[in-house]
């Protein structure tokens, strides 16, 4: 499993010039709901909100501790001479990189994740009560290039569970960036076809469930486009309505990554009879991405007939599976995928964390 720095008190959005300002950082696990069990160390500094630029050294905040989780601080503010908008950056290592989250080293996710604050208005008066902060985002760095090798994902801090990162979607965010920078596994089973599939081939058609921020076909489309920048990708990033206006902010937000193949945000309710046309125009799906999903075991009757409906009419997609048990009781999507479906899974990998559950990377394939 990962860990997540955040507010759990946020800084304000706008701010006098020159004056401190508060705030409580929390280290908890991806749903919140679960604190970090030992003691971290969290810097901070501040960054330029337009250019990304470091305005100030990297500081040691704070030892955070479930003792302290509660303490409000306060910090110096960024060194401004006139009103701008700055970030603020938490980290839990004092390197200069260490806002970004670096997908490409195996060391990702092995300290609590760094977290970006919105941005912040500082000018010399305010002008009425400061609003409350109500996103954060994380930098994931992916690609070696300097002009377009990272992504932001803006997140949620309200208890919407569709608005935040899971471990599985940052797990297999990795899996991608790190088995992209791999050679071909030469293993003639589902983990060659997966490579052969997500990387190899020409041209790529995808949907993803339950996709939430849209992380990982934010990484799935930058990494296609950086290995076939000329080739035809169309990745559908599906999930229920509630999620479609995040994941459109992210995917603009981060254009100049895949400039000429964005992820296409869709609603795709599991419940639904027929799918969605935009699937529908889909000559073949080359592949299902599947991260977090099994959270429900209550869904799964609803989530097995939407895999019926898109193995019917894609028979040789591959899905490309990322769980981390929360449940035992989950397991059970795997035989009712078999018994039901045709549907058999085989586990590739798994992508570890800080400690507990580790991320498994399955793929499944149609067995007729």
């Amino acid at each position: 499993m990962f860990f997540y720095l955040s507010f759990l008190r946020p800084p304000p959005s706008s701010a006098v010039l020159g004056a401190p300002i508060s705030l409580t950082p929390q280290v908890s696990n991806d749903l919140r709901t679960e604190n970090y069990p030992g003691a971290v160390d969290v810097f901070y500094h501040w960054q330029d909100a337009a250019s990304g630029a470091q305005l100030s050294s990297v500081v040691k905040l704070t030892t955070w501790r479930e003792t302290n989780a509660y303490k409000e601080l306060s910090i110096s503010p960024p060194p401004l001479r006139k009103a701008g908008q700055v970030t603020l950056v938490l980290t839990s290592t004092q390197a200069p990189t260490a806002g970004d989250l670096d997908l490409r080293s195996p060391k990702c996710g092995k300290e609590p994740l760094s977290v970006h604050s919105a941005p912040i208005s500082f000018s010399p008066r305010l002008p009425g009560k400061a609003s409350k902060q109500e996103s954060v985002e994380r930098v994931f760095r992916l690609l070696d290039s300097e002009e377009n090798g990272t992504l932001r994902v803006k997140e949620m801090t309200s208890f919407d569970l569709d608005k935040k990162l899971w471990d599985s979607g940052v797990g297999l965010s990795h899996w991608l960036v790190r088995r992209s920078r791999a050679a071909r596994p030469n293993t003639g089973d589902l983990e060659s076809t997966s490579w052969d599939k997500i990387f190899a081939a020409p041209e790529c058609c995808a949907v993803e469930l339950g996709a939430g921020t849209g992380v990982v076909s934010l990484v799935l489309s930058a990494l296609r486009s950086a290995l076939h920048p000329h080739a035809s990708t169309n990745i559908l990033a599906t999930d229920l309505p509630s999620s479609i206006e995040l994941m459109h902010h992210n995917v603009a937000a981060n254009a100049s990554s895949y400039a000429k193949h964005p992820p296409r945000p869709i609603v795709l309710d599991w419940d639904d009879d027929k799918l969605p046309e935009e699937v529908l125009e889909i000559s073949s799906i080359n592949f299902i991405i599947a991260a977090d999903i099994t959270y429900n075991t209550a869904s799964f009757p609803s989530l097995i007939d939407t895999l019926r409906r898109l193995l019917s009419h894609s028979p040789e997609a591959l899905v490309l599976l990322a769980y981390k048990e929360r449940d035992p009781a989950e397991r059970e999507l795997w035989d009712l995928a078999r018994d039901q479906v045709s549907l058999v899974f085989q586990k590739m990998d798994e992508v570890e964390g800080a400690g507990g559950q580790a991320v498994e990377i399955w793929a499944g394939k149609r067995v007729l």
